[in-house]
C-alpha cells in the first residue's frame, strides 16, 4: 500500500497500519484525515491517543481491547514512534508487548502507529507489523506528484497562472533533489505567502517571495559536475532550464 492508496482507503481502514518516512508533511495528512473519519458525537469516547515514548503497554493494550461506543470501529493512534535501530531497543517493552498482540487484536480496533523514521529498521516488531498489518512509507514526492501539489494547492486558492509560471514555481524549491533542504511543510509555507501576496493570475514577477533556487541549483550542479555525478548534474541542469 502506498500514500494514494492508503488515503483512499481511510473510511475503511481497520487492523494495524503503520506509517513511517521522510515526508512528515504527508504523515501529518494522514493523521489528520483519520481523526476526521472518528468525528462526531462519540468521536472522544472512540480515540485513544498516546505517545510512544511515554504510553505504557499495558495501557495501549487496554485500549485496543476497549469496545467502541455505539461505532463499529474505534482508534488508537500511537504517535512518535521510532522505527530506526536505536528506537527498537529504546521502545522494545512497547515493542515486544504489542508484537505478542498484533495477530489478535479486536476486528473492532484500528491500531495506527505514526513516525517520521526515515529508514525502517526490520526487527522483531516490524516483521510481525508485515505479516498482520500494512506499512506505509511517506516517500519524498517525485516530479509530477509535486506539480500535482502545486496546482491543488494554487486552484484551492482560486488562483490562475500560465504552465510557464507554473514550471518557474517548481524550479523555485529545493525539493526534488536528493540532498534536496526543502520539505512539504517549506513548500507549503512559501506557496502560502506567494498565495496572500498575488493576485488573482499569478505573474512571474510575483515568485520574489518565493526565492531563488537558482544560485543553489548553479552550485550544486557544479559540485556534481566536480564530482563526476552525471545522472544528479542532469537533473540540476533540468531545474535550471
Amino acid at each position: 500500500m502506498d500514500y494514494r492508496e492508503l488515503v483512499t482507503s481511510i473510511d475503511t481502514l481497520r487492523g494495524v497500519v503503520a506509517v513511517y518516512g521522510r515526508e512528515a508533511y504527508l504523515t501529518n495528512h494522514i493523521k489528520t484525515k483519520i481523526l476526521e473519519r472518528f468525528e462526531g458525537d462519540f468521536g472522544d469516547l472512540n480515540v485513544h491517543r498516546f505517545d510512544a515514548r511515554t504510553a505504557k503497554p499495558e495501557d495501549v493494550l487496554a485500549a485496543c481491547d476497549t469496545l467502541p461506543f455505539v461505532e463499529d470501529t474505534k482508534l488508537v493512534l500511537v504517535e512518535e514512534v521510532d522505527f530506526t535501530k536505536s528506537g527498537a531497543s529504546a521502545m522494545k517493552v512497547l515493542f515486544e508487548a504489542l508484537a505478542e498482540r498484533l495477530a489478535s487484536l479486536p476486528e473492532s480496533t484500528l491500531l495506527v502507529l505514526l513516525s517520521t523514521s526515515e529508514k525502517l529498521f526490520r526487527g522483531k516488531f516490524v516483521r510481525e507489523l508485515e505479516k498482520t498489518g500494512e506499512i506505509v512509507e511517506m516517500k519524498k514526492l517525485q516530479g509530477r506528484e509535486l506539480r500535482a501539489f502545486i496546482r491543488t494547492k494554487l486552484a484551492r486558492a482560486k488562483k490562475k497562472t500560465t504552465p510557464q509560471v507554473l514550471g518557474a514555481i517548481e524550479r523555485a524549491f529545493d525539493y526534488l533533489p536528493k540532498d534536496g533542504e526543502d520539505t512539504l511543510f517549506d513548500i507549503d509555507e512559501k506557496l502560502g505567502r506567494l498565495i496572500r501576496e498575488s493576485g488573482e493570475i499569478i505573474e512571474e514577477s510575483d515568485l520574489a517571495v518565493l526565492g531563488a533556487i537558482e544560485k543553489r541549483t548553479i552550485f550544486r550542479f557544479l559540485d556534481e559536475i566536480t564530482a563526476g555525478k552525471t545522472p544528479e548534474s542532469l537533473r540540476s541542469l533540468d531545474l535550471l532550464r
